[in-house]
């Protein structure tokens, strides 16, 4: 079971975990938490600490450096790129600068929740038309291009790198 569906499971159960100087605190109905699952979040804890350190709530000045971090990347990217990354490209830098942005880092959503090639929103965004309705903190409301309301949840992207990192992509643009 991934780390991401474990903290939902926990979650759903009535726990709390949070992360604080590279340690896990846990806290909920002690019937819940067993020495299993104590030695079950032990295992996986590289990978929760990794996806609670991207959960933690950024200020306003968190929250518009790492817009700018995308567009930096986007002036980064070669100029003469394939139709893809091209598209990629585009949409990545209309998302940064419109609306949409700031809520959906303030509301927790990862750079690979958003920019991965498999199963971020952006690449899916490339790939159809999609228009965003609202953000919410699991789920964002779109419209497809026949004008039915469509949720995209947050996928099991631990692990995964923005499109402009993955080596799929970039190795293309060069």
């Amino acid at each position: 079971m991934s780390a991401a569906a474990v903290l939902t499971r926990l979650k759903a159960a009535g726990v709390s975990i949070t992360a604080a100087n590279g340690q896990l605190k846990v806290k909920g109905p002690k019937a819940v938490l067993s020495d299993d699952v104590l030695n079950e979040l032990r295992a996986i804890k590289g990978e929760l600490l990794q996806i609670l350190s991207a959960a933690t709530p950024l200020d306003l000045d968190g929250i518009a450096e790492r817009i700018s971090s995308w567009l930096r990347a986007m002036d980064r990217l070669p100029k003469a790129c394939g139709i893809e990354a091209h598209t990629l490209k585009t949409i990545t830098s209309d998302f940064a600068l419109g609306p949409w942005a700031y809520e959906a880092v303030r509301l927790g959503w990862s750079d690979a929740d958003l920019f991965t090639l498999d199963g971020g929103l952006i690449a899916e965004m490339a790939r159809r038309a999609l228009h965003f309705r609202s953000v919410g903190e699991d789920t964002i409301a779109l419209i497809n291009g026949r004008g039915a309301y469509e949720e995209w949840g947050r996928r099991d992207t631990a692990g995964a790198v923005p499109w402009w990192e993955d080596a799929r992509c970039v190795a293309r643009l060069h």
